[in-house]
């Protein structure tokens, strides 16, 4: 074997590695930081809209191979039904394994890892369609039908979803490449680790521990290839939203009784302490049913008891005056048509 012929098959060689190496890599960058705002929206029927706000932080090193995921999300239904459900999520992967907390049970679920569960998006079947600016970073811009997604080296800097008239997305407003990233900025709850082999072979491994919200719902309907000008178009959507239907029609018979037992205690009540008291009710049915924490119109508290009993008196005998038209309701449309 010739000197140059052997120095050609290192050199090739070195090559091979080197690109086998980047194409293994998840990012082009070694560490960073991308804080997202989340938005979104649309009509879900002529008298109800959602809105959709939130917050979600990428952090990850060692070229992606270490990535944590933080989200928090609101998503507010309102108009003549008015409803707020807020999401909570933190992911951490590293190597093969995707770590998922589960708040509510306190504990760690731990799954294979699959592409897309954190900090990816697929693109084999999205087009190309040029460049554009996302936190003063050109990013290549991904298209298909209804979504689009920018990415910088790997790394997702846009992600919007339109189903329906619907909109979901995200968008960097913050970024940080190649920083000495401390191990804190890793660290999950002291909860203990839970191996769910039921979804390791499940694609949507990340919906499992938590329960679909409204756009959730409306995003699935891509699966069903819904045509708006059907004439079984409102019927099919409207299934859609058959939980939150439910939901609401056994939410608003529960206010009716508690809005009563409540102006009932604030009619006996002789201090502040009584009427925080009397409203304890109300407020945990509200947060239990529609996540209503800030307690605003019926659960303010005036210090002139009889302009509360007043506002309750008003409320209730609308609700009341509804009722029968709420228990014929047979969907949403029906119901939001109720409390016009």
């Amino acid at each position: 074997m010739s000197v140059k012929y052997f120095i050609f098959l290192m050199i090739t060689s070195v090559t091979l590695v080197a690109q086998a190496s980047e194409e293994e890599k998840t990012y082009g960058i070694q560490a960073g930081v991308v804080e997202y705002e989340i938005y979104g929206g649309g009509v879900v029927t002529p008298e109800c809209n959602l809105s959709i706000e939130g917050y979600e932080k990428l952090s990850f090193k060692e070229w992606g191979d270490v990535r944590i995921e933080a989200m928090e999300r609101k998503e507010t239904l309102f108009g003549t039904l008015y409803s707020i459900e807020r999401e909570k999520t933190l992911k951490k992967s590293e190597k093969e394994t995707l770590y998922t907390v589960d708040f509510q049970n306190e504990r760690i679920i731990t799954t294979n890892l699959l592409e897309g569960d954190i900090g990816e998006v697929d693109v084999s079947r999205m087009e190309k369609t040029g460049t554009m600016d996302v936190a003063s970073l050109e990013c290549e811009l991904w298209e298909e039908s209804n979504r689009k997604v920018c990415l910088y080296k790997g790394v997702v800097l846009l992600d919007e979803k339109r189903y329906l008239g619907f909109v979901y997305g995200k968008r960097a407003d913050y970024v940080n490449f190649d920083l000495n990233l401390s191990e804190e900025e890793f660290v999950l709850p002291e909860y203990p680790l839970k191996e769910d082999l039921l979804v390791r072979n499940m694609i949507k491994t990340t919906q499992t521990y938590r329960s679909e919200t409204i756009s959730d719902k409306i995003i699935r309907t891509k699966e069903a290839d819904l045509n708006t000008t059907d004439k079984n178009y409102a019927k099919t959507f409207n299934g859609f939203f058959n939980e939150l239907f439910e939901k609401e029609k056994n939410y608003l018979p529960l206010l009716l009784k508690a809005m009563r037992k409540t102006r009932a205690c604030l009619h006996t009540a002789q201090s502040q302490s009584d009427t925080s008291e009397c409203l304890m009710e109300i407020r945990a049915l509200k947060s239990e049913f529609n996540g209503n924490g800030n307690h605003t119109d019926i659960l303010m508290v005036e210090e002139n008891k009889e302009k509360m009993l007043d506002n309750l008196d008003i409320k209730i005998r609308e609700l009341k005056v509804r009722m029968p038209c709420i228990n014929r309701a047979a969907n949403m449309t029906d119901l939001s048509a109720c409390m016009k």
